[in-house]
């Protein structure tokens, strides 16, 4: 046999990983929290989670825009918090009140709800891994909670993605480039901001950390959620034309 030929007809194959790659598709620029509801239809995605649900406005705003959504799971405990200083941190009998606003403000999708009345951390045992196709995330607001959130639930969104196979051949061999991409599930949240952008003008304090402790970068949500996307290497999609705060958004 020719060795030529031999040579010619070997082939190789190399697995790229997105991250060094950079070829992982972001979320696609949204105005405002408003506007996800529209992406994620565009997206075909069916399953949905909230962290921090309160009166549940936002949910009414996103499922009215999510006509393919099949499941929506509210996650709140609905009860007065230590080391949280927030204007959601109502007394209990108040939060209870609440708590009723929130189901009557998502009846119209009654089939697709389903509630998690507790902390954010027993809730996500209830689920297995890859099972969202979209998590909200606006619970607490202080640096750690936001960070224990979202390394707890990230494993529950879905790694969604196709294999992509690109052959180039040199004058001896041809490779197979596999690399996986493009579509995974949707992180989001709100109040991308640190202390300084704007609780503090509220009278709220984010740097108290749910364990008492203080956040003495001041970074907030934001510090949290940037160190987060950095260490799963993610870019951070941000809402360019909200009412008040921005809102972030990252693609597994």
């Amino acid at each position: 046999m020719y060795i030529g030929s031999a040579i010619a007809n070997l082939k190789t194959e190399t697995t790229f990983d997105p991250c060094t790659t950079g070829i992982t598709r972001g979320v696609p620029t949204f105005k405002s929290r408003h506007d996800l509801g529209k992406v994620l239809e565009a997206e075909g995605l069916h399953i949905g989670a909230e962290l921090g649900v309160q009166k549940a406005h936002y949910s009414n705003s996103l499922l009215s825009d999510w006509a393919s959504n099949r499941e929506y799971h509210l996650v709140d405990i609905w009860a007065k918090l230590e080391n949280y200083n927030d204007h959601a941190n109502k007394e209990q009998s108040e939060q209870d009140r609440i708590y009723a606003e929130a189901m009557e403000n998502v009846k119209s999708w009654k089939s697709n709800i389903h509630v998690c009345r507790n902390f954010t951390t027993n809730c996500v045992r209830n689920y297995e891994d890859d099972y969202f196709d979209f998590i909200y995330v606006d619970a607490r607001h202080d640096f750690k909670g936001v960070l224990q959130d979202l390394q707890l639930w990230w494993p529950k969104l879905k790694q969604v993605g196709v294999w992509v196979w690109l052959d180039s051949t040199d004058h001896y061999s041809t490779y197979t480039q596999t690399f996986y991409c493009c579509k995974g599930g949707i992180f989001a949240g709100h109040d991308y901001v640190s202390q300084d952008d704007g609780p503090s003008s509220g009278g709220q304090d984010w740097t108290l950390n749910y364990d008492g402790t203080r956040d003495e970068t001041r970074l907030v949500v934001k510090g949290a959620v940037d160190q987060f996307a950095a260490s799963v290497c993610r870019q951070v999609t941000v809402s360019y034309r909200e009412k008040a705060w921005n809102s972030w958004a990252i693609r597994k």
